[in-house]
Protein backbone atom coordinates (compact mmCIF):
# COMPACT_ATOMS: atom_id res chain seq x y z
CA UNK A 1 0.00 0.00 0.00
CA UNK A 2 2.72 2.12 0.63
CA UNK A 3 4.25 2.25 -2.58
CA UNK A 4 0.90 2.49 -4.22
CA UNK A 5 0.13 6.11 -2.48
CA UNK A 6 3.76 6.79 -3.32
CA UNK A 7 3.46 6.35 -7.04
CA UNK A 8 -0.07 7.98 -7.14
CA UNK A 9 1.41 10.68 -5.61
CA UNK A 10 3.77 11.07 -7.85
CA UNK A 11 2.10 10.82 -10.74
CA UNK A 12 -0.16 13.24 -9.09
CA UNK A 13 2.14 16.05 -8.26
CA UNK A 14 4.42 15.64 -11.56
CA UNK A 15 0.60 16.61 -13.35
CA UNK A 16 0.20 19.50 -11.11
CA UNK A 17 3.63 20.91 -11.80
CA UNK A 18 3.51 20.46 -15.70
CA UNK A 19 0.35 22.51 -15.24
CA UNK A 20 2.31 25.14 -13.41
CA UNK A 21 0.66 24.61 -10.18
CA UNK A 22 3.32 24.58 -6.86
CA UNK A 23 3.37 21.41 -5.00
CA UNK A 24 6.44 21.37 -2.53
CA UNK A 25 7.13 19.25 -0.18
CA UNK A 26 5.21 21.79 2.33
CA UNK A 27 2.06 21.87 0.90
CA UNK A 28 2.02 18.02 1.74
CA UNK A 29 2.68 18.03 5.17
CA UNK A 30 0.09 17.00 7.43
CA UNK A 31 -1.37 19.56 10.10
CA UNK A 32 1.56 20.15 13.27
CA UNK A 33 -0.58 19.32 16.38
CA UNK A 34 -0.31 22.18 19.21
CA UNK A 35 -0.85 22.38 22.28
CA UNK A 36 -4.21 21.05 23.24
CA UNK A 37 -6.41 23.85 24.10
CA UNK A 38 -9.84 21.66 24.39
CA UNK A 39 -10.55 18.13 22.91
CA UNK A 40 -14.19 16.25 22.24
CA UNK A 41 -15.54 14.36 25.02
CA UNK A 42 -14.57 10.68 23.54
CA UNK A 43 -11.23 11.76 22.36
CA UNK A 44 -8.30 11.21 24.90
CA UNK A 45 -4.63 11.03 25.18
CA UNK A 46 -2.30 8.65 26.77
CA UNK A 47 1.09 7.63 26.84
CA UNK A 48 2.43 5.21 23.89
CA UNK A 49 5.46 3.47 22.88
CA UNK A 50 6.30 6.56 20.54
CA UNK A 51 5.70 9.02 22.97
CA UNK A 52 2.63 11.23 24.55
CA UNK A 53 -0.61 10.69 21.25
CA UNK A 54 -4.16 11.27 21.02
CA UNK A 55 -6.40 8.33 21.60
CA UNK A 56 -9.82 7.30 21.25
CA UNK A 57 -12.48 6.43 24.50
CA UNK A 58 -10.52 2.89 24.02
CA UNK A 59 -7.19 3.50 24.51
CA UNK A 60 -6.23 2.95 20.56
CA UNK A 61 -3.80 5.69 19.10
CA UNK A 62 -5.29 8.01 16.58
CA UNK A 63 -3.71 8.49 13.45
CA UNK A 64 -4.41 11.62 11.17
CA UNK A 65 -5.00 11.03 7.16
CA UNK A 66 -2.93 13.80 5.45
CA UNK A 67 -5.94 15.24 3.29
CA UNK A 68 -3.71 16.86 1.41
CA UNK A 69 -1.27 14.37 0.54
CA UNK A 70 -4.92 12.73 -0.26
CA UNK A 71 -6.29 14.97 -2.55
CA UNK A 72 -2.96 14.80 -4.67
CA UNK A 73 -3.83 11.02 -5.53
CA UNK A 74 -7.19 11.34 -6.09
CA UNK A 75 -7.18 14.05 -8.43
CA UNK A 76 -10.48 16.27 -7.96
CA UNK A 77 -12.24 13.13 -6.15
CA UNK A 78 -13.52 13.82 -2.50
CA UNK A 79 -10.36 13.11 -0.37
CA UNK A 80 -12.08 13.06 2.79
CA UNK A 81 -13.58 9.75 1.36
CA UNK A 82 -10.38 8.06 0.08
CA UNK A 83 -9.90 5.67 3.01
CA UNK A 84 -12.09 2.98 1.78
CA UNK A 85 -12.40 -1.09 0.63
CA UNK A 86 -8.76 -2.36 0.89
CA UNK A 87 -7.66 0.76 2.73
CA UNK A 88 -10.81 0.42 5.35
CA UNK A 89 -9.67 -2.77 6.69
CA UNK A 90 -6.27 -1.65 7.99
CA UNK A 91 -7.30 1.76 8.84
CA UNK A 92 -10.66 2.70 11.02
CA UNK A 93 -12.06 6.17 11.27
CA UNK A 94 -12.30 7.86 14.63
CA UNK A 95 -16.36 8.09 14.15
CA UNK A 96 -18.32 10.85 15.63
CA UNK A 97 -21.74 11.33 16.51
CA UNK A 98 -23.49 13.11 13.48
CA UNK A 99 -24.67 15.94 15.85
CA UNK A 100 -20.91 16.03 17.57
CA UNK A 101 -20.23 19.94 17.82
CA UNK A 102 -16.76 21.10 17.31
CA UNK A 103 -14.00 21.80 19.75
CA UNK A 104 -11.28 23.87 18.51
CA UNK A 105 -8.97 22.47 15.73
CA UNK A 106 -11.61 19.46 15.83
CA UNK A 107 -14.69 19.16 13.64
CA UNK A 108 -16.60 16.11 12.16
CA UNK A 109 -16.33 15.20 8.47
CA UNK A 110 -17.95 12.98 5.96
CA UNK A 111 -15.79 10.12 5.50
CA UNK A 112 -16.26 6.69 3.56
CA UNK A 113 -17.60 5.51 6.36
CA UNK A 114 -19.63 8.42 7.88
CA UNK A 115 -19.05 10.95 10.15
CA UNK A 116 -15.92 10.69 11.78
CA UNK A 117 -13.38 13.25 13.73
CA UNK A 118 -10.90 15.32 11.70
CA UNK A 119 -8.06 17.48 13.62
CA UNK A 120 -7.15 20.09 11.25
CA UNK A 121 -9.32 18.78 8.31
CA UNK A 122 -7.26 15.28 8.70
CA UNK A 123 -9.40 12.55 8.87
CA UNK A 124 -8.77 10.64 12.31
CA UNK A 125 -8.30 6.46 12.06
CA UNK A 126 -6.75 3.76 14.37
CA UNK A 127 -4.72 1.06 13.28
CA UNK A 128 -6.13 -2.69 12.86
CA UNK A 129 -2.86 -3.43 13.30
CA UNK A 130 -2.06 -1.97 16.61
CA UNK A 131 -2.04 -4.35 19.41
CA UNK A 132 -3.94 -2.27 22.00
CA UNK A 133 -3.32 0.86 23.75
CA UNK A 134 0.04 2.52 23.98
CA UNK A 135 0.73 0.52 20.57
CA UNK A 136 1.92 2.49 17.36
CA UNK A 137 2.80 -0.34 14.77
CA UNK A 138 0.69 2.34 12.60
CA UNK A 139 3.39 4.91 12.93
CA UNK A 140 5.91 3.64 10.09
CA UNK A 141 3.00 1.40 8.58
CA UNK A 142 1.84 4.05 5.77
CA UNK A 143 2.99 7.66 4.33
CA UNK A 144 -0.38 8.88 4.25
CA UNK A 145 -0.92 8.37 8.08
CA UNK A 146 0.56 10.23 10.73
CA UNK A 147 0.74 9.76 14.52
CA UNK A 148 -1.30 12.42 16.13
CA UNK A 149 0.79 13.70 18.96
CA UNK A 150 -0.41 14.83 22.03
CA UNK A 151 0.86 18.42 23.51
CA UNK A 152 -0.68 19.22 27.14
CA UNK A 153 -1.77 22.87 27.42
CA UNK A 154 1.38 25.30 27.63
CA UNK A 155 1.39 25.75 31.35
CA UNK A 156 0.81 29.40 33.20
CA UNK A 157 4.83 28.99 35.19
CA UNK A 158 5.44 32.64 37.41
CA UNK A 159 8.69 32.73 36.88
CA UNK A 160 11.58 35.64 36.02
CA UNK A 161 11.08 37.70 32.93
CA UNK A 162 13.17 36.22 30.17
CA UNK A 163 12.05 32.33 31.29
CA UNK A 164 9.73 30.76 28.86
CA UNK A 165 8.47 26.91 28.70
CA UNK A 166 9.45 24.75 25.51
CA UNK A 167 7.75 21.40 25.18
CA UNK A 168 10.78 18.55 25.20
CA UNK A 169 9.58 14.86 24.74
CA UNK A 170 6.99 14.42 27.30
CA UNK A 171 7.29 17.56 29.23
CA UNK A 172 7.33 21.82 29.37
CA UNK A 173 10.75 22.41 30.42
CA UNK A 174 12.06 26.14 31.57
CA UNK A 175 14.35 27.84 29.57
CA UNK A 176 16.22 31.15 29.78
CA UNK A 177 14.57 32.50 26.87
CA UNK A 178 17.09 31.59 24.25
CA UNK A 179 16.96 28.00 24.01
CA UNK A 180 19.14 26.78 26.74
CA UNK A 181 17.21 25.01 29.40
CA UNK A 182 17.41 25.70 33.22
CA UNK A 183 18.61 23.15 35.86
CA UNK A 184 19.48 22.99 39.56
CA UNK A 185 21.46 20.60 42.01
CA UNK A 186 21.43 20.03 45.23
CA UNK A 187 24.83 19.11 45.65
CA UNK A 188 27.49 20.18 42.62
CA UNK A 189 30.38 20.45 44.45
CA UNK A 190 33.52 21.45 42.08
CA UNK A 191 31.10 21.04 39.00
CA UNK A 192 29.43 24.03 39.66
CA UNK A 193 32.68 26.09 38.70
CA UNK A 194 32.38 25.05 35.30
CA UNK A 195 28.39 25.61 35.20
CA UNK A 196 26.87 28.87 33.98
CA UNK A 197 24.47 30.90 36.47
CA UNK A 198 21.35 32.35 35.41
CA UNK A 199 21.95 36.12 36.35
CA UNK A 200 19.47 38.07 37.59
CA UNK A 201 19.49 41.92 36.38
CA UNK A 202 20.71 44.76 38.99
CA UNK A 203 16.65 45.98 39.10
CA UNK A 204 15.58 42.19 39.47
CA UNK A 205 13.00 41.35 41.84
CA UNK A 206 11.92 37.74 43.14
CA UNK A 207 8.83 36.17 42.15
CA UNK A 208 6.78 33.70 43.45
CA UNK A 209 10.05 30.85 44.64
CA UNK A 210 12.02 32.39 42.52
CA UNK A 211 14.78 34.79 44.70
CA UNK A 212 17.98 36.38 44.42
CA UNK A 213 21.29 35.00 45.37
CA UNK A 214 23.58 38.32 46.12
CA UNK A 215 27.75 36.79 45.83
CA UNK A 216 29.74 39.75 45.51
CA UNK A 217 29.50 41.53 42.71
CA UNK A 218 27.23 38.28 40.70
CA UNK A 219 23.46 37.91 41.10
CA UNK A 220 21.91 34.75 40.64
CA UNK A 221 18.10 33.36 40.56
CA UNK A 222 17.61 30.36 43.16
CA UNK A 223 14.50 28.41 42.53
CA UNK A 224 13.33 27.33 45.94
CA UNK A 225 16.78 27.97 47.58
CA UNK A 226 19.23 26.03 44.82
CA UNK A 227 20.75 28.32 42.37
CA UNK A 228 19.85 27.72 38.54
CA UNK A 229 22.25 27.57 36.04
CA UNK A 230 22.02 27.66 32.02
CA UNK A 231 22.57 24.51 30.32
CA UNK A 232 25.93 24.51 27.59
CA UNK A 233 24.85 21.18 26.63
CA UNK A 234 25.51 20.32 22.79
CA UNK A 235 21.55 19.21 23.08
CA UNK A 236 20.79 22.55 24.80
CA UNK A 237 17.71 21.37 26.12
CA UNK A 238 19.65 18.92 28.52
CA UNK A 239 21.88 19.69 31.57
CA UNK A 240 25.02 18.22 32.62
CA UNK A 241 25.12 14.42 34.09
CA UNK A 242 24.50 15.46 37.80
CA UNK A 243 21.74 18.68 37.26
CA UNK A 244 18.57 18.47 37.27
CA UNK A 245 16.05 20.54 34.80
CA UNK A 246 13.28 22.74 35.62
CA UNK A 247 10.30 21.03 34.66
CA UNK A 248 6.82 22.52 34.73
CA UNK A 249 4.74 20.41 36.36
CA UNK A 250 1.24 19.69 34.87
CA UNK A 251 -1.91 20.78 36.98
CA UNK A 252 -4.57 17.01 36.66
CA UNK A 253 -6.53 18.26 33.62
CA UNK A 254 -9.26 17.03 35.03
CA UNK A 255 -9.59 20.36 37.12
CA UNK A 256 -9.27 22.74 34.59
CA UNK A 257 -6.92 25.07 36.41
CA UNK A 258 -3.75 26.14 34.70
CA UNK A 259 -0.68 24.55 36.17
CA UNK A 260 1.87 27.05 38.23
CA UNK A 261 3.90 24.38 39.59
CA UNK A 262 7.74 23.98 38.86
CA UNK A 263 9.61 20.97 39.96
CA UNK A 264 13.71 19.22 38.72
CA UNK A 265 13.72 16.57 36.67
CA UNK A 266 15.74 13.88 37.58
CA UNK A 267 19.40 13.77 36.86
CA UNK A 268 20.64 11.66 34.08
CA UNK A 269 23.30 9.17 34.62
CA UNK A 270 27.25 10.26 33.50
Amino acid sequence: MKRHHLDLAATAILALLVMGTRADAQGLRSAAATADDGHPADISSGKTDSGLAYTDSRGMTLYAMNVRYASYIVQGADALKYCSGECAKSWIPAKAAADAKPVGPWKVVDGAGGPQWSYKGDPLFTYAGDSGPGSTAGKERDNLFNLLTYIPPVPNVKAPAPVKTVFVGEAYILEDGQGHALFTDKSCGTDCRSWIPFTAGMVSRGIGDWKISREGDRLQWTYRGLLVYVSQEEQPTRAPPKGSVLVAEQAPAQTGKAPERVAAMAPRSP
